[in-house]
């Protein structure tokens, strides 16, 4: 079946050729984690601004994992890694 997000447990039993069945089943738990976190300015700069370095701030929430890192891209030149505040650079 598909899983939904959270937390499954699999486990599972032999059974031999004469019906004896294992009494102590092999046991997996893990965490399906398949929604994308969401990302929102906590602060940002007034526009317009007159400064050429402006400072950005932001937060991520993620219901699964948790929020691993961030990245940012500036005017369409790729993203990098970067952590809030993040100031550009001069």
């Amino acid at each position: 079946p598909t899983l939904s997000d959270g937390s499954h447990t699999v486990e599972v039993r032999a059974i031999d050729n004469v019906g004896n069945v294992d009494p102590t089943p092999a046991s997996w738990t893990f965490v399906v984690d398949a929604t994308a976190p969401d990302t929102s300015f906590t602060s940002t700069p007034t526009t317009p601004t007159s400064t050429n370095t402006p400072t950005f701030e932001f937060a991520g929430t993620d219901t699964g994992s948790g929020v691993s890192h961030y990245e940012v891209q500036i005017d369409g030149g790729g993203f990098t890694t970067q952590s809030s505040p993040f100031t550009t650079a001069t």
